[in-house]
């Protein structure tokens, strides 16, 4: 079974209005006031199912609390629970 994975990547440090613009476009919702977008904590899935932040721009207008330090384990996350959630869907459908 194919399966594919699509990753956008972007940085716009200067312009992080680019970034929200881009992220209401998909169906994210982002908090007005602090400009983080609408995502679960443990798994930096958004508000849209399948679609994952990851970096910077899960602190929204405060992007100076993701550091390469810690910033560095989002794709971890990420691809983990993709992987298990493909995983589930899977095994529901050889049920």
């Amino acid at each position: 079974m194919r399966r594919e994975v699509a990753a956008l990547l972007s940085q716009f440090p200067v312009y992080p209005e680019l970034d929200l613009e881009l992220l209401e476009r998909c169906g994210v919702t982002v908090d007005p006031g602090t400009h983080v977008p609408t995502h679960t904590s443990d798994t930096f899935e958004t508000n849209v199912p399948g679609l994952y932040l990851a970096g910077s721009v899960v602190a929204g207008a405060n992007r100076g609390e993701v550091f390469i330090e810690n910033g560095r384990f989002h794709g971890r996350v990420v691809v983990e629970d993709v992987t298990r959630k493909l995983a589930q869907q899977e095994l529901g459908a050889n049920s």
